[in-house]
């Protein structure tokens, strides 16, 4: 899993440089087949759709869980960037 989804941050990340220099913090549509090749999105829904993730969802959650999206968040290129859900307290 952290090979495939290396690979996606380091084509997401060649094809999105402006964004990542302007502080990007997450990249959306892992599954998308832009960054990815079949093989590897597979690899993707199958770790969703496993029953491993799925015995953990219903420990943590009260009601099954839904697939939306798939993103990847990462640390942006500054590190003394504060990201958006950061809140001073």
């Amino acid at each position: 899993m952290h090979k495939v989804v290396q690979r996606f941050y380091v084509h997401w990340k060649s094809a999105n440089q402006e964004r990542y220099q302007n502080g990007a913090v997450n990249a959306s549509y892992l599954t998308n087949n832009e960054h990815l090749n079949i093989g590897d999105t597979t690899l993707l829904f199958h770790f969703i759709a496993s029953s491993a993730l799925q015995r953990v969802t219903k420990q943590v959650f009260a009601t099954s869980p839904a697939f939306m999206n798939m993103q990847l968040f990462f640390n942006p290129l500054n590190s003394h960037q504060k990201n958006y859900w950061h809140r001073d307290t």
